[in-house]
């Protein structure tokens, strides 16, 4: 029974950890934004009309992490997801949109297939999107490592009995293995908690799908699969 409630305990931790990880991003592009208003104003106050957009920017970042406080929320509390339909291909879109400016600061070659193609899914459309950046940010982190002009990801959205899968390959050094209870705590960056694919498998299981892991037989590296059920 101890070791039971401290396990439980730990997964709390680790939940509550996954939360603090994913809100680091929508923040960091707030205070740069915020940094950015200060030094405008203190180069050329005659500018103050351009203070607008940027507010309304700073707006926009407060609330995606409103929505994205919420989603986690819903997810500490282990509260079923939403029941409305939504296009995981367009979910993969917005994710790649937001994800493309680092992508090609890297040098990284992304290709997609059947992302326009919607056979739709039931879930929490936000919490879908956290788990697919994750997965993006994933690759990102191994492909850096790569040598420039090997740098390769291939995004596809597939079509399998009563699945929906999203497939994530790339050409990075792959996993180090492909079992995903040993893969959830263990970081590609220095430093790093490995929480990323703690919060893709739980929004998967709470969705009523999964995350395989394997290797790409196309690029040679990691390829993650998040499948989920089609809708009925």
């Amino acid at each position: 029974q101890q070791r039971n409630a401290l396990t439980q305990k730990l997964e709390r931790s680790l939940e509550a950890s996954a939360l603090a990880h994913e809100l680091g991003q929508p923040l960091s592009q707030l205070m740069l934004q915020l940094r950015l208003m200060q030094f405008r104003l203190e180069q050329q106050p005659e500018l103050a009309a351009a203070t607008g957009r940027v507010l309304g920017d700073m707006q926009s970042s407060g609330e995606q992490i409103q929505e994205l406080i919420a989603a986690m929320s819903r997810l500490l509390r282990n509260s079923d997801p939403a029941t409305t339909a939504v296009d995981l291909g367009s979910i993969a879109r917005t994710c790649l949109q937001q994800m493309a400016p680092s992508l090609e600061a890297a040098g990284i070659a992304v290709s997609c297939s059947g992302l326009h193609h919607n056979h739709g899914v039931v879930g929490d459309a936000k919490q879908l999107e956290i788990a697919i950046l994750n997965l993006l940010r994933n690759a990102l982190c191994s492909l850096s490592a790569q040598p420039p002009g090997q740098r390769q990801l291939r995004v596809t959205l597939a079509l399998e009995p009563q699945r929906q899968v999203l497939h994530v390959a790339d050409s990075g050094p792959g996993l180090p293995c492909q079992s995903a209870e040993n893969l959830l705590l263990n970081s590609h960056t220095p430093g790093g908690m490995g929480l990323g694919l703690l919060v893709v498998s739980g929004v998967a299981r709470r969705h009523g799908g999964e995350l395989r892991l394997g290797t790409s037989a196309e690029l040679g590296g990691a390829e993650l699969c998040f499948s989920l059920p089609v809708a009925r």
